[in-house]
């Protein structure tokens, strides 16, 4: 087995690098919530759009080859 990788050298972050405060629990579950009615929303809007039948011409082809 081998010893633990260990890095070069250790540097400090900068002052101005500081982790940002983390928004309320209440606030984070609300965000939450949102965005699942969202999603529900867009399901309930799309949901039945058939992407299988859809077609997409080629614009390369050509009728003629030389």
């Amino acid at each position: 087995m081998e010893p633990p990788v260990k890095a070069p050298f250790r540097m400090k972050a900068p002052r101005i690098v500081a982790p940002r405060s983390a928004p309320s629990l209440a606030h984070a579950f609300t965000s939450f919530l949102t965005s699942q009615d969202e999603v529900r929303a867009f399901l309930l809007e799309y949901g039945d759009l058939d992407l299988a039948g859809g077609s997409i011409s080629e614009p390369f082809h050509t009728r003629n080859p030389l």
